[in-house]
């Protein structure tokens, strides 16, 4: 499959398992002069990679290699060489599954009723990354609920009922929050409405605010504006891992 980013093009192989498909690859390369990106763990078909990218003089980088390399040296270890292996079905697996699967069920303030069972509560306003943020953690094994906040409704009891300590007010720049909504709209085939307004979302944005310090006041806030879902889900982990105690973990400064 092929993707695009700024002027340069990505062509991706999934599953080269032949040596044959290794020099059509390599041949491409060479051709378009592009840089082959591999991460191949199959020793004969690594070999034979490498081989060609020296023989016909393509660029290459193996990403995993030298990872792998210094694994071994630490640990006096081998490489199995194996690729295909299954998902183990552990008791973390399952952790995980099950923390999707409830991910899922609660997403968009629906079940309040079920918020006491969440590890973490997201509450913010409507398009600033509750969602993907919240799968993102679950996959990592949190059970996460989400809430969106509407100027002057009224919250569920629920979420002032569960422990607070679960909960993480997300902010964002009105400017940020405009452009995120008005191309939400886009895709819906909808021009300029109130919910893309830059003053409407400047007056939203403050009184989110203000409601974190009157009813969220020991809530960790996060700007999300300029941040991507693996940055703002590290410094959830992070105040999460620091308030258990682990110093390891938590050993950068985060802002809560």
């Amino acid at each position: 499959c092929g993707t695009t980013c700024g002027t340069s093009r990505t062509v991706v192989y999934r599953f080269v398992r032949t040596t044959s498909e290794v020099r059509k690859i390599v041949d491409q390369a060479r051709e378009q002069e592009a840089l082959l990106v591999f991460t191949v763990m199959e020793p004969k078909i690594h070999e034979a990679l490498t081989t060609a990218c020296k023989e016909q003089n393509v660029a290459c980088c193996d990403l995993w290699g030298e990872l792998l390399e210094s694994l071994e040296r630490k640990f006096g270890a081998k490489r199995s060489g194996v690729t295909g292996r299954r998902q183990v079905v552990s008791d973390e697996y399952m952790r995980i599954v099950q923390a999707i699967e409830y991910t899922r069920k609660v997403d968009d303030g629906v079940l309040p009723n079920q918020w006491d069972d969440c590890d973490i509560m997201l509450v913010g306003p409507s398009r600033a990354g509750k969602t993907p943020l919240s799968f993102y953690l679950a996959q990592r094994g949190f059970k996460v609920a989400n809430y969106p906040l509407v100027p002057d409704e009224e919250p569920p009891a629920e979420l002032f009922n569960i422990d607070q300590s679960k909960c993480f007010g997300l902010t964002i720049s009105p400017e940020r929050l405009q452009a995120i909504r008005v191309e939400r709209m886009k895709q819906f085939g909808r021009s300029a409405t109130q919910y893309g307004r830059l003053d409407n979302i400047k007056k939203e944005v403050s009184w989110i605010k203000n409601f974190y310090i009157r009813r969220g006041p020991t809530w960790p806030i996060i700007d999300t504006s300029n941040a991507g879902v693996v940055e703002t889900a590290a410094r959830i982990m992070e105040i999460m891992d620091r308030r258990k105690g682990d110093s390891l973990a938590a050993s950068y400064v985060s802002l809560e």
